[in-house]
């Protein structure tokens, strides 16, 4: 039947009728039935039949789940564009980083130089850091 009963407070209960079966209550009611004879069938009072009349004619019966469903999908791609441009920072992060790896490798000396003297670029002529 599509109907789900929820407690409220001490002795009252709060009843949610499904989608499919406030459209089918709506769609006899357009078939012709007497809302009274509808509404004690269904055990639904005739202002909550009216009611799902009035939704149905604003086209707000169905429309409520598709706009439930909208709102997560645009939820979910904010969450997909924040990711993106978080991996995006990564990369270039990642690519500077690298990149002044590279820069600093190629200064450092190497490992059979280490703690050596280093040359001049006179070295080879006898220059001397001595003055004459």
């Amino acid at each position: 039947m599509g109907v789900s009963m929820e407690g409220k407070r001490r002795g009252e209960v709060h009843v949610r009728y499904s989608e499919e079966f406030r459209e089918a209550a709506v769609g006899r009611m357009r078939g012709g039935a007497e809302v009274r004879q509808l509404g004690r069938e269904l055990k639904v009072s005739r202002s909550v039949l009216y009611s799902w009349r009035k939704q149905a004619e604003q086209g707000s019966l169905g429309e409520k789940e598709e706009q439930r469903q909208d709102r997560e999908i645009a939820v979910l791609q904010a969450q997909v564009r924040e990711l993106e441009a978080a991996v995006g920072r990564k990369l270039l992060e990642t690519d500077f980083l690298e990149s002044a790896l590279r820069r600093v490798g190629a200064k450092m000396p190497t490992s059979r130089n280490a703690g050596k003297k280093t040359s001049g670029p006179r070295s080879a002529d006898g220059w001397s850091r001595k003055a004459n």
